[in-house]
């Protein structure tokens, strides 16, 4: 896997995950463990966040796991 690739699919779940676990306006996630690290992008826009963390995590994983297996 092309690191552009895991980068683009990390962004992706970075975007994703916190939406669909954060309700209407992010407040389960913001309230939770999971807010370190995690911005809004947008200033007032509900629900949409960004998380680094694992954005970074799912990067790293995908990209060190399919490098490993085309070994």
């Amino acid at each position: 896997m092309k690191f552009v690739t895991a980068l683009a699919i990390g962004a992706i779940a970075g975007f994703i995950l916190p939406m669909l676990l954060g309700g209407s306006y992010g407040d389960a996630w913001m309230k939770s463990f999971a807010a370190w690290g995690t911005v809004r992008p947008l200033a007032n826009s509900p629900a949409l966040l960004f998380s680094i963390p694992l954005f970074a995590i799912v990067t790293a994983a995908l990209w060190k796991f399919f490098n490993w297996h085309n070994r």
